[in-house]
């Protein structure tokens, strides 16, 4: 295949379906996304069309323009209610109005790059101004086997249509075929900031342990919080940090405060990401023991500070946490969950952390997974090759 210059400059239309609030810039929600928006913005001129859609009523729409880091954001959040025809005519003529604002604004794009849901308004945009789109697929719906008939149909019309699906799950075409849905799919990890999340050689590492998520069932957050109750008897002086926030927050609060004795755990609520970075430098070990991730960016954010990590092979965990890589174990598996934690917590893991979180800077750092979208952007655009452009991270 031909090669093109790799240094051209493309202009991208972001289109997200989840994107972390401004009020909120560390919400879990549309973290994914935006640190591919950044890891982008270091190859080419990208902007933002956040489009949201809330079914809680009929609540005035909420729009806002701001500048994230440098990138231009449009941030739309439509309250539409319950799914009728009334509600698809008046998204759509919200999305008319926000788009037209969005390239009066910006211009006509080289590319629209949605994600997953917003490719139902951005495929047929792209087809009207003659641009490729491109998909990002992130949503756990899939490989859950979650989709509604209605859902399934949207994207059977809009996937098979793009230039690229990139996915976060190296499994993720499997489980677009379980749908009959057939496309270009190709693996793109997630990305960090190398100068957020880095390791200190020699930091003293408190006796505590540290969970990140948004307390979904998926997070196996009641595990836990036994697992730990069951390790405090041989780390009586150990600490069990909870970040994040989420529906399921309150509940998990009122068991730890049934199972653990006072003093033993702290819910810290949304943390900034330096915030984050401060603590995974600090303790001893990450706990993240889920039933179904498409990637699990939060271990990779955790090895990256040295952190060791306990973690499962569900879903695209494995991509991230490879062999020799963390303590592994089966979902649901309270009595191993405990015996990791005790390990990280004494120092007996095993695990050679600076050699890990140099591994992981060479994998999915920022600049890296940049020239990885660059590369997919550009073939996007032109069907050719950039000249030195990496298109893979391999794990």
């Amino acid at each position: 295949m031909a090669s093109i210059r790799s240094d051209r400059r493309l202009k991208i239309l972001f289109v997200p379906y989840w994107y972390p609030p401004r009020e909120n810039q560390n919400s879990v929600s549309g973290a994914f996304v935006r640190e591919h928006v950044m890891a982008s913005a270091l190859t080419d001129d990208v902007r933002v069309l956040a489009f949201r859609m809330e079914e809680d009523g009929y609540s005035p729409t909420a729009r806002s323009f701001y500048v994230d880091e440098g990138i231009e954001v449009l941030d739309v959040t439509v309250h539409s209610g319950k799914r009728s025809v009334f509600r698809s005519a008046r998204l759509g003529a919200l999305w008319i109005r926000y788009l037209a604002e969005a390239l009066i604004r910006w211009g006509r794009p080289d590319l629209i790059h949605s994600q997953d849901m917003s490719s139902f308004f951005a495929a047929r945009t792209a087809g009207i101004l003659g641009v490729p789109h491109v998909v990002s697929q992130h949503w756990t719906g899939f490989m859950r086997r979650a989709l509604t008939p209605r859902l399934t149909e949207l994207f059977r019309r809009t996937l098979p249509g793009a230039k690229l699906v990139l996915c976060s799950n190296r499994d993720a075409e499997d489980d677009l075929l379980a749908y009959g849905i057939r496309a270009e799919t190709t693996w793109l990890p997630n990305s960090y900031d190398p100068a957020v999340f880095y390791r200190e050689p020699g930091v003293h590492r408190e006796e505590s342990l540290l969970h990140v998520s948004g307390f979904s069932d998926q997070k196996r957050v009641p595990d836990i919080l036994t697992a730990f109750r069951d390790a405090l008897p041989k780390r009586p002086g150990a600490v069990l940090h909870l970040a994040g926030d989420g529906e399921g927050r309150d509940g998990m609060e009122k068991m730890a405060c049934d199972l653990l004795p006072e003093g033993s755990f702290v819910f810290h609520g949304f943390l900034s990401k330096s915030e984050l970075a401060d603590l995974m430098r600090k303790t001893s070990g990450f706990v993240f023991p889920s039933s179904a991730e498409t990637f699990g960016c939060v271990l990779m954010e955790a090895m990256a500070c040295g952190c060791p990590v306990l973690t499962t092979r569900a879903g695209g965990i494995p991509a991230v946490v490879r062999e020799g890589e963390g303590l592994v174990v089966e979902v649901g598996d309270t009595a191993a969950i405990a015996d990791g934690m005790i390990r990280m917590l004494d120092g007996t893991h095993g695990l050679d952390t600076d050699e890990i979180a140099r591994g992981v800077e060479e994998r999915f750092s920022r600049p890296v997974i940049a020239g990885i979208l660059h590369a997919h952007h550009l073939r996007a655009v032109t069907g050719e090759s950039p000249a030195g452009g990496a298109e893979t991270s391999e794990p």
